[in-house]
């Protein structure tokens, strides 16, 4: 299936807008990108899934490995916005909330990590 991610810039903070269907696939091209990022000195991100259709399991579990990359190994802080009802129990459920916070819009989102 396909997806985009989209990375911007917004002062020290990085916006990864995810759109399409969020597969294994998905969190190998985000993990990538994050991990970019991470080697420049980029801690802070917010995770934008307002144009994300779903998530499967393995997804998930990319996302999971990616926000423990940011916590545990660089203390980043990670926000995770814009997310259906499903989408955020799934989170919960994985053990991706407390490690990450969550925001209801992106504005939200960047004033957690100012």
């Amino acid at each position: 299936m396909n997806f985009s991610i989209v990375h911007e810039q917004n002062k020290d903070v990085c916006i990864m807008r995810i759109s399409g269907y969020f597969s294994s696939e998905t969190g190998d091209a985000l993990a990538q990108k994050i991990e970019e990022l991470l080697r420049k000195g980029m801690i802070k991100f917010v995770f934008d899934f307002a144009d994300c259709a779903s998530i499967n399991s393995p997804g998930a579990a990319a996302i999971l490995d990616i926000v423990l990359r940011i916590h545990d190994d660089f203390r980043g802080k990670i926000i995770i916005t814009n997310l259906r009802s499903l989408m955020h129990n799934l989170f919960e459920m994985v053990g991706i909330f407390p490690l990450a916070g969550s925001a209801e819009m992106l504005e939200a989102a960047l004033i957690d990590l100012e």
